[in-house]
């Protein structure tokens, strides 16, 4: 049986209102050939999918908030993950717990994930 590790970096930080945090999902997927990635948010009320990218996607862009890039896509995956912190109605969107997960084009690949939080506070300008 096959098991691919998704990891999240940083697993901490600090976001201020007004700027932007970046978080890296990485997984070794070695000879396998993967499908989508998903970052996934979870806080005290809600657990909601913010955005997927494709393997046949470069980068993906939801309105002026977040953004995907893939970096690199060989034998292993690396996705930077980008939210741009406008102001004090995002901050119950952004603030919690995240985590990124990986499906393959071969289901019997079991996949694991860790988890990352991001806090926001103050204001950038």
């Amino acid at each position: 049986m096959s098991i691919v590790h998704v990891e999240i970096e940083p697993k901490t930080q600090e976001g201020l209102l007004g700027s932007s945090v970046e978080i890296y999902c990485h997984a070794n997927v070695s000879q396998f050939k993967w499908k989508v990635m998903y970052l996934d948010f979870k806080n005290t009320t809600s657990t909601q999918r913010l955005i997927s990218l494709m393997h046949n996607e470069s980068s993906k862009v939801i309105g002026d908030m977040l953004n995907a890039t893939l970096i690199r896509s060989d034998v292993v995956v690396n996705i930077s993950f980008v939210w741009h912190i406008l102001d004090k109605s995002m901050v119950c969107l952004v603030d919690g717990e995240y985590s990124c997960h990986i499906e393959f084009f071969d289901d019997a690949i079991q996949t694991t994930s860790d988890q990352g939080t991001l806090t926001v506070s103050g204001m950038a300008f």
